[in-house]
């Protein structure tokens, strides 16, 4: 047997919403408006919760004690709208999968069962996998009506359409900010800051800080820094974030020119060789980096180091075009390693 735990909470306007769920002997994750999940993920769980909390009000009011039914589904009408989480069974970068159950739910041990019957979609909670509700807020009991309304609103829920795959960085001090989302403002030698970066996808990253005379400085999932990095947090609207440092702040002390927040994303994790072969590699790249040059603004760029972004595709795809220079060097020498990188060049005066 397998033990599902559903935390629920109340939210401001009184109705049960989601706030945990625990899987097996696997920690707690946070879940709901204020989860760790991406907004991929949450769209997931949102549904596969749904789906718990239907079966574990189909198995109150049946047999399920002596062993029937074997598989209980939500009515047909619901049945598209958990195609959400079956589409989530093909896709390895799904990180609720890992998060919450440490591996995929659709296998051993299966937590979720489905398939296609007759061209029509099944999916389900398996027999052997029980259910329990612990109400966070409120000592008495769930009613019926309660969990069909959270039910209905998970199942309404879409937080995959609400904003695109995107990914932000901030310097931040007490009264002032310089974001990739305005590329407004500029530093100066001696100024006090934390960094933010804030992504909505599924992915693992690398963050790096460059300053003006090259220097490089490493901050995630490794820190040049701390002995112990930070972690990603949760924040509004499906996004992730991490602040650096944790417990006080970086402060500049280069001669004027470029500073540089470099992350870099891909699906699989970073292990100790491969960020040993970013780091060489980064620093065989710095002879093209001319960090003394003036920089009239904050400048933040995209870009993907393979093979399909060559100057004739990417017209063919309406994307920009490459910049010349240290970026240029750089992404190439990040091909076969990351899935993508960020630049965010910022002006020290």
């Amino acid at each position: 047997m397998h033990l599902v735990t559903i935390h629920l909470t109340h939210s401001k306007n009184s109705d049960w919403q989601l706030s945990q769920l625990k899987a097996g002997s696997r920690k707690s994750v946070r879940v709901g408006p204020d989860g760790d999940l991406d907004a991929r993920s949450q769209n997931a769980i949102d549904r596969y919760c749904a789906l718990l909390l239907y079966t574990f009000l189909s198995r109150t009011a049946s047999d399920y004690n002596a062993g029937q039914p074997a598989r209980i589904e939500l009515p047909d009408s619901h049945l598209e709208r958990l195609k959400a989480l079956h589409d989530s069974k093909s896709k390895s970068d799904m990180t609720w999968k890992e998060k919450v159950f440490g591996g995929d739910p659709f296998k051993t041990p299966q937590f979720i069962g489905s398939g296609v019957e007759f061209k029509k979609l099944k999916i389900w909670i398996p027999l052997d996998v029980q259910i329990e509700l612990i109400s966070e807020t409120r000592a008495n009991a769930f009613s019926i009506g309660e969990i069909e309304k959270l039910i209905e609103n998970l199942l309404a829920n879409d937080t995959s359409k609400t904003e695109a795959p995107s990914l932000h960085i901030d310097l931040v001090d007490e009264d002032f900010r310089i974001s990739s989302q305005y590329c407004r403002g500029s530093v100066t030698r001696l100024f006090n800051f934390n960094l933010y970066v804030r992504w909505n996808f599924a992915t693992h990253l690398a963050v790096v800080w460059i300053d003006s005379t090259n220097r490089v400085t490493f901050l995630f999932p490794i820190s040049d820094l701390e002995a112990v990095p930070p972690v990603p947090k949760a924040a509004k609207k499906g996004y992730l974030s991490i602040k650096f440092p944790r417990s006080r702040r970086l402060t500049i002390t280069s001669p004027p020119g470029i500073e540089t927040c470099l992350v870099i994303c891909r699906e699989v994790k970073f292990d100790q060789a491969l960020l040993e072969s970013i780091s060489g590699k980064l620093r065989d790249t710095l002879g093209s980096r001319n960090g003394s040059k003036e920089l009239p603004g904050p400048e933040f760029m995209q870009r993907f180091p393979e093979p399909r972004n060559r100057p004739i595709l990417r017209r063919r795809l309406g994307l920009e075009a490459e910049h010349d220079g240290w970026e240029k060097v750089v992404i190439q020498a990040f091909a076969g390693l990351a899935d993508s990188v960020y630049i965010f060049d910022i002006p020290n005066r």
